[in-house]
């Protein structure tokens, strides 16, 4: 049964990144600039910042501390794109704004690393 599931689960993020793709126009990049902004800064930035002081306070070793902030600064699922249109929800903000933060990210996460590491 495993086996069954297994080729289209990992096919799952390729389609999520293609609707996402799709959907994405120059205009919803543009579009919403503020939330944009505050949605990948909170995303990328505040919530890391939040579980390094929760994993500090929780007294969690090194590696876990690490490996919790790494997870949380991930930027936001593709999967979120296919639900805000399920949902009805305005998915072209959604895809621009997955877009955004898988940009940001790559700025984000090597920075995140880099804390991690000192």
């Amino acid at each position: 049964m495993a086996g069954l599931l297994r080729s289209p689960a990992q096919g799952s993020l390729a389609i999520g990144l293609l609707c996402v793709g799709a959907a994405l126009t120059p205009g919803a990049l543009a579009a919403s600039p503020l939330t944009q902004g505050l949605t990948a800064a909170l995303k990328l930035l505040v919530v890391p910042v939040v579980t390094l002081g929760l994993g500090r306070v929780l007294g969690l070793e090194t590696q876990a501390l690490a490996v919790a902030v790494l997870f949380m600064a991930q930027p936001t699922a593709t999967t979120a794109y296919v639900q805000a249109r399920a949902m009805g929800g305005d998915a072209p903000l959604m895809a621009a704004m997955t877009t955004t933060q898988h940009l940001l990210a790559m700025l984000t996460l090597p920075l995140w690393v880099a804390l991690l590491a000192l």
